[in-house]
């Protein structure tokens, strides 16, 4: 996969969902998954932050651990990489309404699962919610913030309103009140979309 520095924008925090956010830390026009835009740990804090998984406090500290033993940071990421792989397939599959691979479905289980033996119960306005404490900051943080976010998704009412883009493979949550939103956006893969059919159209 190629690798290409990325610098993010709120263009491209469409999804709605943290998990379906990380899924879509690729360059995609065509469904290929292409470009890798988390090409290091510090490509992934930078991703961390401006998605809300983490606070700036706590990715300085996270750059200081990933400084501090650069293996360590390596396996980290690579790990967080292949949860993303794995639960693309899972929940691109949900979102064309089939039933995801079994063994699939139990590793993100399992992923879920580690989690939540060190995740906290904490008050959210009438109701609670599993966190992980930011005072409980470590190179995993980031897999579990995700993690925890495809547990909501999972269990929420959102599910329904899962959606992959008709051109590219990122994943969304359709809250239009029409329920027809086709495109991650409207001026990205819509209007190739749209450019797409006039050339097809004015082909002999």
């Amino acid at each position: 996969m190629p690798h290409t520095t990325h610098k993010w924008c709120p263009q491209d925090f469409v999804a709605g969902e943290l998990c379906l956010e990380f899924l879509n830390t690729v360059g995609d026009h065509a469904k290929t998954r292409a470009i890798e835009w988390l090409t290091g740990w510090d490509a992934l804090l930078d991703w961390a932050v401006a998605a809300g998984a983490v606070d700036a406090s706590a990715a300085q500290e996270l750059r200081k651990l990933g400084r501090r033993d650069p293996t360590a940071a390596g396996r980290f990421l690579q790990r967080l990489l292949e949860f993303r792989d794995l639960l693309f397939r899972v929940l691109s599959t949900l979102a064309a309404g089939r039933v995801p691979a079994g063994d699939d479905f139990e590793r993100v289980e399992a992923v879920v699962l580690s989690t939540l033996r060190t995740a906290h119960l904490t008050r959210q306005r009438q109701t609670f919610r599993w966190a992980v404490r930011s005072s409980d900051v470590s190179m995993s943080t980031p897999l579990a913030r995700i993690a925890l976010s495809t547990l909501k998704l999972l269990q929420g009412d959102d599910l329904p309103r899962l959606r992959e883009c008709q051109r590219c493979s990122w994943l969304f949550l359709d809250r239009s009140k029409s329920h027809g939103r086709l495109w991650c956006r409207a001026e990205a893969c819509g209007n190739r979309a749209r450019v797409a059919r006039h050339y097809r159209a004015r082909a002999p």
